[in-house]
């Protein structure tokens, strides 16, 4: 292959290189619809949930029944355990590697925080609490 080849395909594939890898350097991906890190979901809710907007209406508790206490149960151990503990004393194994501890949900003062506060709490989080 003579001089002038050479030159003209090492050009072609320099300019292959620096267009092929300018095409990953493109933002489309991230300006795709798509969820957000703690984004609301944008489904209709589930039938049953209470819309954001009416949180201030939530003033009664629904009355304890095994069935629900049960579902609760499973649900703490899935998404609260880890750090808040089996019981909620906040001692849970992730919890204590947190800079801020999480609530001791026992606590005297947990227990008086008002229905729709602590729906807050659980629906959006809190500080370090997803």
């Amino acid at each position: 292959m003579s001089g002038a080849w050479r030159r003209r395909l090492g050009s072609i594939v320099l300019a292959g290189v620096i267009f092929g890898g300018g095409a990953g350097c493109s933002r489309d991906m991230q300006e795709q619809p798509s969820f957000q890190p703690q984004e609301a979901p944008r489904l209709h809710s589930p039938e049953g949930s209470i819309p954001q907007k009416s949180r201030s209406v939530l003033l009664t508790l629904p009355t304890p029944t095994p069935e629900r206490i049960t579902r609760g149960a499973a649900l703490f151990e899935i998404n609260c355990s880890h750090c808040h503990g089996k019981v909620g004393l906040g001692d849970g194994p992730v919890g204590r590697h947190l800079v801020l501890p999480p609530f001791n949900l026992r606590a005297d003062p947990t227990q008086r925080r008002p229905a729709e506060e602590i729906y807050t709490i659980v629906t959006d989080g809190r500080v370090v609490m997803p």
